[in-house]
């Protein structure tokens, strides 16, 4: 077996770094610099055990070093995150015939099938730890084994199952999808109507610049935070309305243009203000928000609120609403949470894929489906 050593975490200056190392006698390799602090020798260790001790440069010098045998050829070294100590037990390696290999090309040539591979590679841009933890159960196998469950559901001649966690399957990308990516909000409304002052209270700095003067916002301002663990993309958008400017013309084109394209609107009204349907076309995907609350008194606000659709009352000022208005942008994107464990598509191939399977299975290419999944599992 070719001798290899790759580095796993992030370049840069950590608490911790991780190598990992495989190849034909690594133990014996391995021993030559590291040394258990219970002074046995590192090979007698079985597969899985957790060994602290020190690993010695041939200078002399040594720092402590926590060791793994992963397997019967494959070792992992966790030592201090300084780019030096890494660079340094690298060239140990290196030394004894090891080649360095990136963290990709390690994943690559392992044993996971590319879904499981897939999802390790993404682990690494997930944003929060509940989409990290939900990405870590798919490199874990979870969807890999629900195709593979699938599939035997085929080869019974189980077709209507089959197709229903499917359909189960395609659903899941709604969240999947996410883990990764953002969801997109797009904050929208009338001229002052408080849209920046609700956006700068929801990410807890000032992003945008709130001024009494309708027309403050002129361009499409972004923030990024997560709401319950889930990344989330707050866009404020310019007021929307008839201008004779030029440059808030070019503003308000662009607020039309994200309110097409988002994954939720959050339309915010005044709520001290007369009631106005809004001039754009908006989706089932809207949220409805009645801000600036604390310039009326509370029979003031039921009074207000009989002449407009169903939504949220808040205060930019005060933050009153804010977090039932942060509950109901949540529970709109993801009306259904995914649980620990759930098989989740998480790219745009993959879900295209369960499309596909779906047709197939309507004009009998059952075969064809169990072929691409076998594949899938496989490579």
């Amino acid at each position: 077996m070719k001798r290899q050593v790759a580095i796993l975490t992030p370049p840069g200056r950590s608490a911790i770094a991780t190598l990992i190392c495989r190849g034909e006698n690594v133990d014996t390799a391995v021993s030559e610099f590291f040394t258990p602090k219970a002074l046995r020798d590192f090979s007698s260790y079985r597969v899985g055990q957790i060994v602290f001790g020190s690993w010695t440069q041939p200078s002399g010098q040594s720092e402590d070093v926590v060791v793994c045998r992963k397997s019967e050829s494959t070792v992992e070294v966790n030592c201090h995150g300084g780019t030096a100590a890494v660079d340094a037990i690298e060239s140990n390696l290196k030394s004894k015939g090891f080649e360095s290999i990136t963290w990709k090309q390690w994943l690559d040539s392992g044993d996971l099938d590319s879904i499981r591979r897939k999802a390790a590679e993404l682990l690494v841009a997930c944003s929060t730890l509940p989409t990290s933890l939900h990405m870590l159960d798919q490199q874990h196998g979870a969807l890999s084994e629900e195709l593979c469950a699938i599939s035997g559901l085929l080869v019974d001649g189980a077709v209507d199952e089959a197709k229903t966690r499917l359909h189960h399957l395609y659903d899941s990308s709604s969240a999947g999808l996410h883990l990764v990516k953002p969801f997109d909000v797009v904050i929208a409304g009338f001229p002052n109507a408080g849209k920046s002052s609700l956006l700068n209270q929801i990410l807890g700095y000032d992003r945008a610049i709130v001024a009494e003067i309708p027309g403050t916002t002129r361009d499409v301002l972004t923030g990024l935070t997560a709401i319950n663990g889930w990344p989330v993309s707050m866009r404020d958008t310019a007021g929307i309305r008839e201008s004779d400017e030029d440059v808030e013309q070019q503003g308000i084109h662009k607020s039309y243009h994200q309110v097409a394209k988002c994954d939720l609107v959050v339309w915010v009204d005044a709520i001290n203000q007369d009631w106005i349907e809004p001039e754009v076309e908006l989706s089932d995907s809207t949220l409805f928000v009645f801000n600036k609350s604390d310039l009326l008194c509370e029979s003031e606000i039921d009074v207000a609120l009989g002449s407009r659709p169903a939504g949220v009352v808040t205060s930019a000022v005060s933050g009153e609403g804010l977090n039932d208005l942060l509950q109901q942008v949540i529970t709109s994107l993801l009306p259904a949470m995914p649980v620990t464990g759930q098989p989740l598509l998480f790219t745009e191939g993959q879900k295209s894929k369960v499309i596909d399977w779906l047709t197939m299975l309507e004009s009998d290419h059952r075969d064809t489906v169990m072929q691409q999944i076998t594949a899938l599992l496989s490579s």
